[in-house]
């Protein structure tokens, strides 16, 4: 897209700078003077039978007809003739366009300049030009063309108008009447103007819902496995995610109820300048975000250790990173790890940075908490108590077990004697009823689990 929402509503005080008077100078003066500008409407003679003219015209019948009643036959094919000519400088401009809207355009320059006419006349009837330029904008944003281009496309006309009806005029006469001409022409075209920006915000905005829409549907139906990774697949998901199918992936959920806004922002900072070369998916959720960092190769290991380094330093919310991996399914499997992880992050008091490599069994044994505490029971036993002598034993295993089994290592980092490590592994063994060596890792993975069973208590 060409712009953004916010540089457009930025845009519109500056846009709209060039109108001559307040917006109300139309409404409540137009009947007290305008009548005068009916004798200018002498000069406007077509170049040809005015029913040849007429009988060419975009607009419909109903607003000829309209037209002609408020200002006169000939008039209104002067004005549908100066539209006609006015089509090529418009194309012009905006020869860089593959198709021209060549009937739209002359159908909003027709409006514009019945419009005009009407207003001359000392009347405010309406003609359409505001549905029209409406439409105008919807096909500018399904084009892709920038609105800014277009309304100086827009002026360039006003400009063009006006030159060409005071050039038509003779002046020792018409002196009086000139610069109220010129403020109706600005006025007519001031409306113009804000009815195009309008539409073209309210299209923009639209359009940018139905994209993260269509980016949603395709995004979980890939992470729930619902669709196969065909040539189509891998179609769609570079048309709507913006990235070859083919990066290595890294998913990142952030999870921040209270600002969530700021913290997505934090993050997509913090990835730009900490991993090069990269491209950011970017999907918003109600209390954060899904993220994927897509590179060509996979991010250095200092990058990641940064990037978490940097998340930890944030005043909100939790980050869960999944691992890096390749391809579609790659996109898949390390948003789920980051799924799983939040789980773990919302549950126990572990931190807000989880990275997959760290918590990952954790996050799939408390994906069934039932499942969970039978593991802890079938696998601690007694040694799951909350008595201080079991909580003592339990602790010299932690310390055994993250020393590498080193009676040694273990005594020293409790500060106790090599012997009481050895009498209260033996004890330890007594209430398990078999060897530690035989299930080391089962015994790891229960007591960190019943650690976390307890932080979140």
């Amino acid at each position: 897209m060409s712009l953004g929402i916010s540089r457009l509503q930025a845009a519109i005080p500056l846009l709209m700078t060039m109108k001559s008077k307040p917006a109300v100078f139309g409404s409540r003066l137009i009947g007290g003077y305008m009548e005068n500008l009916r004798s200018v409407f002498a000069y406007f003679q077509p170049s040809c039978r005015a029913d040849q003219v007429l009988s060419q015209a975009i607009v419909t019948p109903a607003v000829l007809e309209l037209a002609i009643s408020k200002v006169g036959e000939k008039e209104v094919a002067w004005g549908l003739e100066l539209s006609q000519r006015s089509l090529a400088v418009a194309k012009s401009k905006f020869s860089y366009l593959d198709s021209f809207p060549d009937m739209e355009v002359l159908k909003s320059l027709e409006l514009l300049i019945l419009q005009l006419l009407v207003r001359m006349s000392g009347q405010d009837a309406d003609v359409g030009l505001s549905e029209s330029m409406r439409a105008m904008a919807y096909k500018a944003v399904r084009m892709d063309v920038c609105f800014e281009s277009i309304v100086q496309g827009i002026r360039e006309m006003q400009g063009l108008w006006t030159k060409e009806i005071l050039d038509s005029l003779d002046v020792s006469i018409e002196r009086q009447n000139m610069s109220q001409l010129v403020v109706m022409l600005a006025l007519v075209f001031d409306d113009a103007v804000k009815d195009f920006i309008e539409g073209y915000l309210t299209e923009k905005e639209l359009l940018l819902e139905e994209s993260i829409v269509s980016k949603r549907r395709l995004v979980e139906e890939l992470i729930e496995g619902g669709s196969s990774i065909g040539s189509e697949v891998i179609e769609a998901f570079k048309s709507n995610l913006g990235v070859d199918a083919d990066k290595f992936y890294t998913a990142i959920i952030i999870s921040s109820a209270r600002a969530a806004s700021k913290a997505t922002k934090d993050t997509q900072r913090a990835i730009g300048e900490l991993i090069s070369n990269s491209s950011l998916i970017h999907l918003p959720q109600a209390d954060g975000a899904w993220l994927w960092i897509a590179t060509g190769t996979p991010p250095l290991k200092k990058q990641i250790s940064n990037l978490t380094t940097s998340l930890k330093s944030a005043e909100i919310g939790i980050y869960c990173l999944g691992e890096t991996v390749r391809g579609i399914e790659g996109f898949r499997r390390s948003h789920v790890q980051a799924r799983a992880l939040l789980e773990v992050g919302k549950q126990y008091s572990v931190g807000r940075v989880l990275q997959w490599p760290t918590h990952a069994a954790t996050a799939i044994f408390i994906r069934n908490k039932e499942l969970t505490d039978w593991f802890i029971q079938s696998t601690l036993g007694e040694l799951a108590s909350t008595d201080q002598k079991i909580e003592r034993y339990r602790e010299t295993l932690k310390s055994y077990l993250r020393s590498g089994n080193s009676l040694l290592h273990a005594a020293e980092s409790l500060g106790i004697h090599r012997n009481t490590v050895v009498y209260r592994l033996q004890a330890v063994e007594d209430i398990l009823g078999k060897p530690i060596k035989e299930f080391d890792f089962s015994l790891c993975c229960a007591l960190a689990l019943l650690d976390l069973r307890r932080l979140s208590m």
